[in-house]
């Protein structure tokens, strides 16, 4: 009975002591650690169709609100990130595709299988991305103009995509 007494309250200190790391980040730990580019103005987002990008082709304002919305280690911190930043990657390549239509029906059936990963709750979606895709072509007519010239050239309906299928492309990237 000495040694339970005795030991008891040894293992509450060391897992306490073990347990002491914080895992909040503040937002100058977020920029360093995902090495972002500095805050963008609205205006400065939509000087042009893209906007400003980063070294992956993500509009900077976009993969920011991406990484802070999940800003974690953790597996489904890490599966939003990647789902979100290849989504805006697919807008980007979009734009750069424009009068490709084999090239743009490629890529929104890509974006068609990762939207699934999100509809059905396979990668969660933050509050501070519920209006992530609307962010693509809100702020210039010069935007708009060309969202609708692609959609234009896709009057495809994907159907629904099939469990395997996306759980395999959003476990991919």
């Amino acid at each position: 009975m000495k040694k339970v007494l005795v030991l008891l309250p040894l293992a509450i200190l060391l897992s306490c002591s073990l347990n002491t790391k914080n895992t909040t980040l503040t937002k100058e730990q977020i920029e360093r650690k995902f090495d972002l580019d500095k805050e963008i103005t609205i205006e400065e987002a939509n000087e042009t169709v893209l906007g400003p990008l980063d070294k992956d082709g993500i509009r900077i304002d976009i993969k920011r609100k991406i990484v802070f919305a999940a800003p974690t280690d953790s597996i489904e911190d890490v599966k939003t990130r990647n789902v979100y930043e290849r989504f805006a990657q697919i807008w980007t390549e979009m734009i750069y595709n424009q009068d490709n239509r084999d090239k743009l029906l490629e890529l929104d059936y890509e974006r068609a299988v990762i939207n699934a990963c999100v509809y059905n709750g396979y990668v969660r979606e933050p509050k501070e991305l519920k209006s992530f895709y609307i962010e693509f072509i809100n702020g210039s007519m010069e935007k708009a103009i060309v969202y609708d010239k692609i959609h234009e050239q896709l009057d495809v309906y994907h159907g629904r995509i099939p469990e395997e299928v996306y759980k395999t492309k959003c476990d991919s990237l």
